[in-house]
């Protein structure tokens, strides 16, 4: 049943937008002045439609998966969830299909199956329930990610993260979904981003907004053609630092941002929750 059910999460993943992540794309495209970014805008939202109407895909580019494991210690279920992600992975590459994206030495294994893929992060938590995040990592997406360790206060947070999208966002198939990790190492901030990254969207705090804007005064614009819109949400998430360091991460999502959250009790009753319009 395990199997069944992150079968079902891939092929949701890579068919259709979140609810939240495709409002704020509705909201893009209302909101754009440039001519030119609206008429992409409206390629978008049209890529969107026949990929539903078509049950596809809606990016050639379905990426290396990436399974976010949030599991309650007494989940029955849980010796399990490991066997069931491969298997799933294996069978939706066929069956979605996705695009075999696994690249182990020079060969590709053909099933998005290979040494460390799917990734897999565990979090175990108290209750009997599983939360499980999914997000399809795309080349060209993933292209500005970054993680750097600098001394305290000899450079700002915005500068860091405003510097890298400038160089690189334009190929991330912008406008883009920024998630940000401040902590100890960087290998700590570098994970704090990525969860930045797939967390349900909000409402961004003062700090963030402070980010977006810079973000969006670049001018790159849906597809790097330009425009008023470059960044349609930033999340940070910070931890404790060291007092002689101060790490950065940044992972980046394109406008395409394909993550799936599903919710699973103790007897496999289960729901998608990153897609409730679908229900």
């Amino acid at each position: 049943m395990l199997r069944e059910i992150f079968l079902e999460l891939i092929e949701k993943t890579a068919v259709y937008l979140p609810d939240d992540v495709l409002e704020r794309i509705k909201s893009a495209a209302e909101r754009e002045e440039n001519e030119r970014a609206r008429r992409i805008y409206g390629i978008m939202l049209e890529n969107l439609r026949l990929a539903a109407e078509r049950r596809v895909p809606l990016c050639q580019d379905t990426g290396v998966l990436e399974f976010f494991v949030k599991a309650g210690a007494d989940f029955p279920h849980l010796a399990e969830v490991r066997g069931a992600i491969v298997e799933a992975t294996a069978e939706a590459t066929e069956k979605v299909p996705l695009r075999p994206n696994a690249v182990e030495g020079e060969r590709n294994t053909g099933n998005n199956v290979a040494t460390g893929l799917p990734w897999i992060e565990w979090e175990v938590v108290d209750g009997t329930g599983a939360e499980i995040a999914l997000y399809l990592a795309g080349g060209g997406s993933s292209l500005p990610g970054a993680s750097k360790v600098v001394p305290p206060h000899s450079e700002s947070l915005e500068d860091m993260i405003v510097k890298r999208i400038a160089e690189y966002g334009a190929n991330a198939c912008p406008p883009l979904f920024i998630g940000v990790g401040v902590g100890a190492t960087s290998e700590m901030a570098a994970m704090l981003s990525k969860r930045a990254l797939i967390r349900p969207l909000r409402k961004e705090n003062e700090e963030e907004r402070a980010v977006m804007e810079k973000i969006n005064g670049l001018n790159i614009g849906p597809q790097g053609l330009g425009g008023g819109i470059t960044a349609l949400g930033v999340s940070i998430e910070r931890s404790a630092r060291h007092p002689a360091t101060f790490a950065v991460g940044l992972s980046t999502g394109c406008w395409a941002h394909r993550r799936g959250i599903v919710r699973i009790d103790k007897d496999l009753g289960y729901e998608i929750v990153s897609h409730r319009r679908l229900e």
